[in-house]
């Protein structure tokens, strides 16, 4: 448990940065081209295979594990609502009228 934990301690800022970044910059249902570019492009330098457009602006990633064995599947939504966010908080959206 200990390993993990030094993992996910060595990728934690950097997890804290996309997520902010995703927060600032919605894009609404079906107009998510930034937001599937930034989350493949993610991808990408991780070397993952990577397919866009699926869908319309969704994006799938495989991920190889060392060893063969059950397939998982994740799935998330990135379209972000049309909501007027009124908080101020350190970090907000900068798009009015929009939050993820």
């Amino acid at each position: 448990m200990e390993q993990l934990f030094t993992k996910l301690d060595a990728v934690f800022d950097e997890m804290v940065n996309i997520r902010r970044h995703l927060h600032q910059h919605p894009e609404l249902s079906f107009k998510e081209e930034k937001t599937a570019a930034y989350i493949a492009d993610f991808h990408k330098k991780l070397g993952h295979d990577v397919r866009t457009n699926v869908g319309g602006n969704g994006v799938l990633a495989y991920l190889k594990g060392a060893k063969t064995g059950p397939t998982v599947a994740m799935r998330a939504d990135f379209d972000a609502l049309p909501i007027h966010e009124l908080n101020r908080c350190s970090v907000f959206c900068l798009n009015l009228f929009m939050m993820v």
